[in-house]
Parts: structure tokens; C-alpha cells; sequence
């Protein structure tokens, strides 16, 4: 019993320091981007020894390859569940509610860096990247579809194309924000909702 306890022990701190090495990682990312994270410098930062990210995952393309996977899997579980009802209001919230998080949490800021990321169009989870993406849109055009059916939003709205259009936007948004720090988010974030509002909001017939 000794043993398998020990066993499990030993797991469970290499559990643990894997953990805080792929969160030091996304922190990294977060602040630096992707090209300048080091193995090195990820585990001075998950308070390890600079050798010991080496020695868990081997190489920094391996390490990359975990990271890309771990802060994937912890977006999907920050992306709030909205009880609004669903329409045009509940499309607002989802797109402010990224923009902002992104801005505040330093993993799902990693995640929306790497889904954002052309260079991982031909890496090993390019699929699963694709996958998440995928998922974003539907989440818009179902938000759409639905302010459609209730009146909020122009019969004439076409949901798929709208819903690129808009995580295009907040994208990009994001993307300016992050290369240059001194963007108000907040007032970038209004602006786009006045946009959104003007470009899709029905208006009664006069």
C-alpha cells in the first residue's frame, strides 16, 4: 500500500509542476507572444529549475504542442455559459465578454493568441484549432438566427456570413489592442457594439 500511495504521490507532483509549467508558459505568451517564449525562462517562472521543462516535455516544439493543447481545453472551460436569453442582447455579451477577457485573463489571452495564429495552419493540432474556431462562428450565428426569430435583428441578415463579420471584427480589435497597449479596449469594445447595433438592429416600419 506504502508503495502505490508513493506511486500515486510522485504522479501527482509531476502532475502539478506540468500544470504550472504550461501556466507560466501561457502567462509568457500572454506578455511576450509566441516567438520569444524559451524553455529556460518557463521554468524560472513556474518557479523550477530552467532545465526541468526539458526534461518533462523534451523539446520547446513538444512543449509548444502541450501548451497549444492545455490553454485550448482551459478557453472552452472560461467561455462563460450565458442564461440571457438568447438574441441580439446575448450576442453583445459574447463578444464584449471575449474581448474583455482576453484583455484580463492571461491563459484564455494565450488561447485567443494561438487561434489567432497563421503559423499553426499546418501544425499537429491544427484540427483541434480549427475545430474551436469553427465553434466560435456557430456560437455568433446561432445568437443571430435566434435575434432574427424574435425581432431584434433585420430579417435580411445573413447569420453565417454576419457571424464571420463579426469575429472578424472582434479579432481584429483584439489584434490592435494587443500589438499596441496604449487602445482604450473599453471604448473599442463600445464602438463595436454601436456597429453592431446600427448594422443589424431592426428597425420598426415607419
Amino acid at each position: 500500500m506504502a508503495d502505490g500511495s508513493q506511486r500515486r504521490t510522485q504522479v501527482e507532483r509531476r502532475d502539478e509542476a506540468e500544470r504550472r509549467m504550461l501556466e507560466a508558459g501561457a502567462r509568457l505568451v500572454a506578455e511576450r507572444g509566441l516567438d520569444r517564449l524559451t524553455l529556460a525562462e518557463v521554468g524560472t517562472a513556474a518557479g523550477y529549475s530552467r532545465g526541468l521543462p526539458a526534461h518533462h516535455f523534451g523539446s520547446k516544439e513538444k512543449f509548444r504542442a502541450a501548451l497549444f493543447r492545455f490553454v485550448v481545453d482551459e478557453y472552452k472551460s472560461r467561455i462563460e455559459v450565458y442564461n440571457r436569453e438568447p438574441g441580439l442582447a446575448a450576442l453583445i455579451e459574447m463578444l464584449s465578454t471575449f474581448l474583455v477577457l482576453a484583455t484580463q485573463d492571461s491563459i484564455y489571452l494565450c488561447a485567443t493568441q494561438i487561434v489567432l495564429s497563421d503559423e499553426l495552419v499546418k501544425s499537429d493540432i491544427s484540427s483541434e484549432i480549427q475545430s474551436l474556431r469553427q465553434e466560435q462562428v456557430e456560437g455568433i450565428e446561432s445568437q443571430i438566427r435566434q435575434g432574427i426569430k424574435k425581432g431584434e435583428i433585420r430579417h435580411n441578415v445573413d447569420p453565417r456570413s454576419a457571424s464571420i463579420v463579426l469575429i472578424a471584427s472582434a479579432c481584429g480589435v483584439l489584434n490592435l489592442a494587443l500589438a499596441d497597449r496604449t487602445i482604450d479596449i473599453k471604448a473599442a469594445i463600445q464602438e463595436l457594439i454601436d456597429l453592431i447595433l446600427g448594422g443589424l438592429e431592426a428597425h420598426p416600419v415607419r
